[in-house]
Order: structure tokens, then C-alpha cells, then sequence
């Protein structure tokens, strides 16, 4: 059964609700009129804290009428009566329309709003820089000096300086990280330092060839007796060099207590370079002592990088080792001395 309400204005009953279809009562037009909602529902005043379930707080304060959202009730003659209460809130009629022709349309807004605010926070803690960091490291190299009579020979003076100031720059990040253990990889580029000899050696063809060639333009015997009799024409020879490159390694890594343990190892493409300054080399015996400078034409050779290190927070300490041996071939016969090199280097992630 339908039933609708009237709300009586009287002085002593102000806002009281009575039944439509009571049987003994007249209605009063002008004193009581009959309000419902769309589905039958009638209502009478509604405070505020219901009213901004309805409204989303579109009103300022205090009590507030019922209006616009109450349409098209029927009046007790049958009649459709599409008088609206409280004309001066006409701007919100447009609103309630589309809530009527779509109901939800609301809540649908204010889902779509949060979902889109969600996806915006979190694009911007879920950015390149959770994922990518520039890391930089600085420390020291020391290359591993090739065999005798490689540039130098025993038995003769000479210096060899194969330490050097060394530093790394690149790219780092995650690729599983997990409680206790993660996997980060490291894209970097490399310099390694340059390094320098200084080597007295017999010219190799002025001298007895008793013993085995070892190196350009050296004489490899035995070292109580290097030149199997007496040593002519000691030639000067003056060398540096220098390696770098790119690397990109993987490094599994150990978390405890804040501390992280990794190792870590991957390609390394690198770049050397060699020259030697010959100062008084004689070629043969009888010739003229003369100055020559040769150098081995660099090329990028694929070698590798296997490392060590311990990191708390953002800094760390790591050991690295760098096989980048280059072997001399006919057409480029002046290798570097080092046949491998030993990096210590502390390490800041940014």
C-alpha cells in the first residue's frame, strides 16, 4: 500500500508528520501538503549529517529543506504535482537529474576520483629512481706485471710503478630484492689508472743468444749470467699505459643487520693503450745507437670482472678483479706489460 505524509505547519505541531489516508481527517491544502521521494518515501526535515549523505554537503549549515530530489509525488486527487520546494536551491536541479537518470552516478565519480588519485601516488612512489640509481666509486689500482723480459728484464735495473688512482661511474639497481637477499646489477664505466716502467735492458741483437726470446727486443737467459758474457749496448727502455672500460655485472648479495655481503662478476669491454720510448737501441752489432718510440695500437677486447664487496646503507667497499691481459700478435707486437688488474675502491650509491 502507498502511503504518503503530509506535513502539517500548525503553531503547536510545527513540522509534526501526520498519515495521508487517515480516515477522519481533512486535509487542509494550504496547511499540508503531501512530500515524498521518488520511490514513496516521504520525509520532513533532515538534519545535516543525513542531508550530506544525500547532497555531499551542499548545503551551509543548521537544518535543511528537502528539495529538488523530492519530484513528481502524487497528490491525493491523482494528479502529479511537479512543484519543486525551495526555489531559491534551483542550481542543483541539473545534479539531482542526472542522480535520477543515473542512479550511483555519485559514488561512481568519487570511486573514479580515488582510484586515479591512488594511481597517481603511486606513480610517483613507484618512479625510475626505486629502480635506477648513479653510483660512483673511487680507490686504487694495482696491475700485475707481465712475464720476464716483457719490457723489463731481471738481473738489470728497473722500476716498475703499476699502481695508480682509479675511479668507477655508473648505474645501478635492483632485480630481486627479497627480506634477507636480493640480486642488483651494475652498469658502469671504468678507469683503471696509468701506469709507468723504467727498465735497463742489453739491446737484443749485440749480445749472446744463448738463451730464448721472451720479449721485443730482449734477450731472456738465465739471470746469474744474463747475457752469457759481457753485456754491450744497454738500451733504456720507458714505458706507460693505461686501461679502461665498460662493465656489466650481476651481484647477488646477502642482507644482515643492515649489512649487505655481495659478489659480484660479468663482461668487461675495454680499451689499452702501450707505448715504449727506447733510448741508445742498437739493432745490430756495429750500428749507431739511436731513439725509437713504438706503441701498440689499442682496440676494444672483451675481457671480465669478478668482485667482491660490503656495504652498509649507501656505502660500500669492493674488491674487483679485471682480466685484461692483451696478447701482442704480428701486425701488433707492443702489448702492455700487465697480464691482470687488482681494483680496491670504496663506492657510494646515490
Amino acid at each position: 500500500m502507498k502511503t504518503c505524509f503530509r506535513i502539517r505547519l500548525g503553531a503547536g505541531s510545527r513540522h509534526a508528520l501526520h498519515p495521508a489516508h487517515s480516515a477522519g481527517s481533512r486535509p487542509t491544502e494550504e496547511r499540508a501538503r503531501p512530500v515524498c521521494l521518488q520511490d514513496g518515501i516521504a520525509v520532513r526535515r533532515v538534519e545535516r549529517p543525513a542531508m550530506a549523505q544525500l547532497h555531499r554537503g551542499r548545503e551551509a549549515a543548521g537544518y535543511e529543506s528537502a528539495h529538488a530530489i523530492f519530484r513528481r509525488c502524487p497528490s491525493r486527487t491523482g494528479r502529479q504535482d511537479d512543484r519543486a520546494s525551495a526555489t531559491t536551491h534551483a542550481p542543483s536541479r541539473g545534479n539531482d537529474r542526472l542522480e535520477r537518470r543515473f542512479p550511483g552516478a555519485r559514488w561512481r565519480t568519487a570511486t573514479v576520483a580515488m582510484a586515479l588519485g591512488c594511481a597517481t601516488a603511486a606513480a610517483h612512489a613507484d618512479n625510475v629512481s626505486d629502480y635506477i640509481h648513479f653510483e660512483a666509486g673511487i680507490g686504487g689500482a694495482a696491475y700485475r706485471n707481465g712475464p720476464d723480459g716483457l719490457w723489463y728484464q731481471q738481473g738489470f735495473e728497473h722500476s716498475l710503478n703499476l699502481t695508480a688512482p682509479s675511479f668507477e661511474v655508473g648505474l645501478t639497481g635492483p632485480i630481486i630484492q627479497q627480506e634477507s637477499w636480493g640480486i642488483d646489477w651494475h652498469l658502469g664505466w671504468a678507469w683503471l689508472g696509468t701506469v709507468h716502467t723504467d727498465a735497463m735492458v742489453p739491446s737484443a741483437n749485440t749480445n749472446t743468444t744463448s738463451g730464448r726470446w721472451v720479449g721485443p727486443d730482449l734477450v731472456g737467459v738465465n739471470k746469474s749470467n744474463p747475457c752469457s758474457g759481457p753485456c754491450n749496448n744497454l738500451s733504456r727502455f720507458i714505458g706507460s699505459g693505461h686501461d679502461q672500460g665498460f662493465m656489466l655485472t650481476v651481484e647477488p648479495h646477502y642482507d644482515y643487520r643492515g649489512w649487505r655481503f655481495g659478489v659480484e662478476a660479468g663482461p668487461y669491454l675495454h680499451r689499452s693503450t702501450w707505448s715504449e720510448d727506447v733510448i741508445n737501441w742498437v739493432p745490430e752489432a756495429g750500428a749507431t745507437p739511436r731513439n725509437i718510440h713504438v706503441e701498440y695500437k689499442p682496440q676494444w677486447l672483451v675481457g671480465y670482472v669478478v668482485g667482491a664487496s660490503v656495504a652498509r646503507g649507501n656505502f660500500s667497499i669492493a674488491y674487483q678483479y679485471f682480466a685484461n691481459k692483451v696478447n701482442g700478435s704480428a701486425s701488433n707486437p707492443y702489448q702492455p706489460i700487465w697480464s691482470g688488474t687488482h681494483v680496491l675502491m670504496a663506492k657510494y650509491r646515490f
